[in-house]
């Protein structure tokens, strides 16, 4: 999903930025083209964005099956961290 965003608004920018490269020599815009320049940078932060929070997003998963695994091998007695998704939330719950 948000991988798709990131590469979605990326292209977008891309092509309003390679239509400014044209329109702003040396990055100065004209009046009429100043609301461009505005939407193709808040495009490559929202790209970024999107990239940053996929990559999150896989991280957290791939902790979260790490440990799992980990949870089955683990005496009980041993430190222990467990990731829940809630309802705009994300739980991290620990034992230590």
């Amino acid at each position: 999903g948000s991988r798709m965003v990131g590469g979605g608004t990326g292209a977008a920018a891309i092509v309003i930025g390679d239509e400014l490269d044209v329109r702003c020599p040396q990055r100065v815009c004209h009046p009429p083209d100043k609301d461009k320049l505005t939407s193709a940078t808040v495009l490559a932060h929202a790209s970024t964005t999107g990239f940053v929070l996929g990559a999150l997003g896989t991280g957290i998963g791939v902790l979260g099956l790490a440990l799992r695994e980990s949870k089955s091998v683990a005496a009980s007695n041993k430190p222990q961290l467990s990731l829940r998704w809630g309802f705009n939330r994300l739980y991290l719950e620990g034992t230590f």
